[in-house]
């Protein structure tokens, strides 16, 4: 079963002067969903499955879903490998609608967890968010 979110994000759950049932009640309404906004205003959803043991991220847009999957992708391999002692996962596969990660905590033939991006490209949202930083960029050097 995966660790459940509460506890891959406890750093951005953390209440500093709030009683401890106060936070033993954050971290259970936390175990499967947490909702993230970003400094732009984005929001983002990391949703954990209770049965399918499963992470779903969905967000309105390809930055917010990219980053909240980076950072997704980080605090799982960090939680494996601190519970197992061992270094970062490897990577394997060249990228793609097939692209996925295996991380293998002791070395045999078991995985303790594996993460791919099932879709394909979103390439019309790539171009898009591509087309507006330069449309960006072009302001701001027009600007000075």
């Amino acid at each position: 079963m995966p660790p459940p979110l509460s506890d891959l994000y406890e750093d951005l759950l953390a209440q500093p002067g709030l009683p401890p049932s106060d936070l033993r009640s954050i971290a259970e309404h936390a175990a499967n969903l947490v909702t993230l906004r970003y400094r732009n205003g984005a929001d983002v959803q990391v949703l954990a499955s209770k049965s399918s043991g499963r992470y779903r991220v969905q967000a309105a847009t390809l930055e917010a879903r990219a980053l909240a999957a980076v950072d997704l992708r980080r605090r799982l391999a960090r939680h494996f490998a601190t519970n197992a002692g061992t270094p970062a996962p490897k990577e394997k596969g060249k990228g793609g609608a097939d692209a996925h990660e295996e991380y293998d905590d002791d070395g045999g033939d078991d995985v303790s967890y594996r993460m791919w991006y099932a879709s394909a490209v979103p390439l019309r949202d790539v171009l898009g968010a591509v087309d507006a930083h330069f449309a960006a960029r072009v302001k701001v050097l027009q600007a000075h």
